[in-house]
């Protein structure tokens, strides 16, 4: 299956495949060790698997972008879900995730981020 990897380091939304439904393959397509899944209603019914700890890390180690109205913090996978609950291919492409995706200059994320630290 495939997801949407939203990069703020590489400034990239690029389709990957694999096994969203494995944790493992999540934690290593998002270099962490805890995971976070932020519901987007009005996004299409999308989900953001998102690093748990992305404001916690040094801000000399992130990069930062915002979806909506929140800051993110390293990488995320755009998915959404399936009536049992499993994560399934997003409704939206790449294009349409160009259009919502801004990418944060670093000292703006790093002083969002500083209040967490």
């Amino acid at each position: 299956m495939f997801c949407l990897l939203i990069d703020p380091f590489q400034k990239s939304i690029e389709y990957i495949e694999g096994d969203i439904n494995n944790l493992d393959w999540l934690y290593e397509k998002l270099d962490c060790e805890t995971i976070d899944v932020l519901t987007l209603p009005h996004y299409g019914g999308n989900s953001l698997v998102v690093d748990d700890n992305g404001l916690l890390k040094p801000t000399g180690e992130q990069a930062y972008f915002k979806l909506g109205g929140g800051v993110l913090a390293g990488r995320a996978l755009l998915v959404s879900t399936n009536i049992e609950g499993d994560f399934c291919e997003p409704s939206w492409n790449q294009a349409d995730a160009w259009r919502e995706v801004k990418w944060l200059p670093h000292d703006v994320g790093a002083a969002f981020a500083a209040q967490f630290q």
